[in-house]
């Protein structure tokens, strides 16, 4: 899924979810009922976002579900949420859960970081000056150095209250 994701691959991307797909994205307060509407979201997203590309940083599965950590990057190129390209370079991270069936996925609920995103965007205020969160540190310190060294994109920080370095 992550290879055809970052492929933009949405035959190969929408084959992962099955035909009576339901899913839901409460930071946006979307759903979707079928393979058919995610297929379009997916399209849409790789409007405004061309070079889009998922990083996994954490996978749990059990039964028939599963969890993963989630990071985003890529350039604001096309309109999102109704808001036009800003041609800013954007981060964001979140959470999804799955719930699968003969291998592919049948419902999901993701939560993610809308302001976090909108402040990559330039399109909310930064964090007061001096303090920002070191998000290759954040992410280490929930899923391991080594871990993000190999597959979270370095350098990356995002704007934070009272943020501290994490040793």
């Amino acid at each position: 899924m992550v290879a055809a994701f970052n492929a933009h691959d949405l035959p190969v991307l929408a084959w992962c979810y099955a035909e009576a797909y339901s899913g839901i994205d409460l930071s946006l307060g979307l759903q979707h009922h079928s393979r058919s509407e995610l297929a379009h979201a997916f399209r849409k997203g790789f409007h405004a976002f061309p070079d889009a590309h998922l990083a996994l940083h954490d996978l749990t599965c059990w039964d028939d579900r599963a969890v993963v950590a989630w990071s985003l990057h890529g350039t604001h190129r096309g309109a999102f949420m109704h808001i036009p390209a800003t041609g800013q370079p954007v981060a964001a991270v979140g959470t999804s859960f799955y719930r699968l069936s003969d291998s592919q996925i049948t419902e999901a609920l993701h939560l993610w970081d809308v302001a976090g995103l909108l402040r990559t965007m330039r399109l909310l205020p930064k964090w007061p000056s001096g303090h920002r969160l070191d998000q290759d540190r954040m992410l280490a310190m929930f899923f391991g150095k080594e871990h993000i060294k190999q597959n979270f994109r370095p350098n990356s920080t995002v704007d934070a209250p009272n943020a501290s370095p994490i040793s």
